[in-house]
């Protein structure tokens, strides 16, 4: 549980960083600094594969990678990263607050329904994925998106983007849009 919960710390700090680059940068400073790190984490992942690891990036990828994960080095911060990346750009036009809103429930609903479904989960939905993670997430979410949206926005929002999280794509990629989508029309 030590490991997932530093990833899922990692995760929500994660969604926070990149909210506030949309709320405190330009849009296009903030997608281009986004596209940079997305770009430097390849080439990090890259180079750490080829030539078996950078000590420092191997104590991080060990406290936070699943086994499953192991071909592609910090695999999981990459996919994220790109979530908002392709997010950002789809629903470039929406502004900001929108982005910054995708990347709260992807950071801390998603984070917080993996840390509350493995510690209290009991009542599986689907695959792993139990009812009172879903429910700990989109509460999470919700709570998140209450500085920047009305209620019923945050809390629609919220439950359609943990309810993302069901669908056969991954999380990464799924919750974000999902939550742009309803955020675009409610906000």
């Amino acid at each position: 549980m030590k490991k997932e919960f530093t990833r899922q710390a990692i995760h929500i700090i994660g969604g926070i960083f990149f909210a506030a680059l949309f709320l405190i940068l330009q849009k296009d400073a903030a997608i281009a600094v986004i596209a940079i790190i997305f770009s430097l984490g390849v080439l990090v992942s890259d180079a750490h594969k080829r030539w078996n690891g950078f000590p420092f990036l191997k104590s991080i990828l060990s406290g936070a990678e699943r086994e499953n994960e192991n071909d592609v080095p910090g695999r999981a911060a990459i996919e994220f990263t790109l979530g908002i990346l392709i997010t950002a750009i789809i629903f470039y036009s929406f502004g900001s607050v929108v982005l910054a809103g995708a990347a709260l429930v992807l950071g801390i609903g998603d984070g917080a329904s993996t840390l509350a479904g493995k510690a209290f989960g009991k009542t599986k939905i689907l695959g792993s994925r139990t009812l009172e993670g879903t429910v700990a997430g989109a509460i999470a979410a919700a709570l998140a998106l209450l500085p920047l949206f009305s209620p019923q926005a945050a809390i629609a929002a919220a439950v359609i983007g943990m309810l993302a999280e069901y669908l056969p794509l991954n999380d990464n990629y799924a919750i974000p849009i999902a939550t742009a989508v309803a955020l675009s029309i409610l906000a």
